[in-house]
């Protein structure tokens, strides 16, 4: 009797043992908390950013990562009466984008310009300067998003208006770029309700574009 009792509990101590190595590889052990335990990179991958789409051009010397919500982008770069203007769009519902693009510092054209026709910023005291073709916009940024892997940052401008190109429902942000015959780019995102400011779902949508960023030599 006693030997059957002995054979018995070593059974359970094996079956329990081989419920435990089970769990334990398929990770729903728990800690002493009561959490379930997941492994390391599922802990950290807060949002989807992996399975976004890049876009690299490569003689602007840029690239950035954008979600697969946008239906629509198109990039181009034209002659003006002097230089170059690069354009793009970034379309994610009928009528509603996100602009980007600038110019290079020799661009004109007699259409006037626009809130891409910028090649860049540059400090000046506590201020900075966007350089426009028609001449220099003194802005006090509201945020700086950092890009290229920290290494830089983006100036951001918003309930700002500047001259006839940038509305208070607007929001821009002006970058440089190293050693690149485009110097600067701005990304615009227009509100797509007049008067009201840009939905914040869409201001973090464009800031992990921006802060993706990274230059190509």
């Amino acid at each position: 009797m006693k030997n059957n009792i002995l054979i018995i509990i070593v059974i359970l101590i094996i079956v329990a043992g081989i419920v435990v190595w089970g769990m334990s590889e398929s990770g729903e052990l728990t800690d002493t908390n009561n959490h379930a335990l997941q492994p390391q990179d599922e802990q950290n991958n807060d949002d989807q950013t992996d399975e976004w789409k890049i876009y690299e051009n490569k003689e602007i010397g840029v690239s950035f990562r954008y979600p697969n919500i946008f239906t629509r982008v198109d990039t181009r770069i034209t002659n003006g009466e002097t230089g170059r203007i690069f354009t793009g769009v970034l379309e994610f519902t009928p009528n509603h984008w996100i602009f980007f693009g600038g110019v290079t510092k020799d661009y004109s054209a007699s259409k006037g310009g626009s809130i891409i026709s910028t090649h860049g910023y540059e400090k000046q005291g506590e201020k900075y300067a966007i350089n426009f073709v028609w001449g220099k916009e003194e802005i006090v940024p509201n945020e700086f998003w950092p890009i290229n892997d920290g290494k830089d940052q983006a100036l951001v401008v918003r309930n700002t208006r500047i001259e006839q190109i940038l509305s208070p429902e607007s929001i821009a942000v002006f970058l440089n770029i190293p050693e690149s015959s485009f110097p600067g780019i701005v990304f615009e995102i227009a509100s797509s309700r007049a008067g009201e400011p840009v939905d914040d779902k869409e201001v973090e949508i464009l800031r992990q574009i921006v802060s993706s960023i990274t230059f190509r030599q």
